[in-house]
């Protein structure tokens, strides 16, 4: 039997090829973008902790231009933006309809990667983890319409009961 180091087993990519289309359809919505603009907007909505390849982000155009999603506008020089197609638009109504199916897929995932960590890694992990989270609620609080805020605000409280028990927890144990 050969021998095999974890050298030898890919790490998982840290954004899914499948993911990056869409989020790149998602960005072409709004304008059209070349592939090194694409990157750049991509790494500051991830706050700098992922800067998507050219190795990851041409391939990706390359096939959504080929299913006819997006196409290169005919610009002279070197760098061509991208537009999204008719057939663009509709397919992202599309995976906004599938948003829930998406959720459940990240989030299992999520659930696995955090079986793979050392038990005395996770809690770091998942700390830092809720930390982005409320950040991006704050940021996203505008987005509320008024009828919403009620609705948001009772579950808001509920999780603050939970954090209220987890550090009565964590404050025990650290006194045992």
């Amino acid at each position: 039997m050969k021998e095999m180091s974890c050298h030898e087993i890919p790490d998982p990519q840290s954004i899914p090829r499948g993911l990056l289309k869409h989020l790149i359809l998602h960005l072409l919505k709004s304008e059209n973008l070349t592939g090194a603009a694409i990157g750049r907007i991509l790494e500051e909505k991830s706050d700098h902790e992922w800067k998507p390849s050219p190795g990851s982000i041409y391939p990706a155009l390359s096939s959504l231009e080929e299913h006819g999603l997006i196409e290169k506008m005919d610009k002279r020089g070197r760098r061509k933006p991208y537009a999204i197609t008719e057939k663009g638009q509709e397919f992202v109504e599309k995976l906004v309809e599938r948003h829930k199916i998406m959720s459940e897929n990240i989030r299992t995932g999520f659930k696995l990667s955090l079986s793979l960590m050392k038990p005395e890694n996770r809690l770091t992990f998942l700390l830092r983890r809720m930390d982005h989270i409320i950040d991006g609620l704050l940021q996203n609080i505008d987005s509320l319409s008024e009828g919403d805020f009620e609705d948001y605000a009772t579950r808001i409280e509920s999780i603050q009961e939970k954090f209220d028990r987890l550090t009565k927890e964590i404050n025990q144990e650290g006194y045992e």
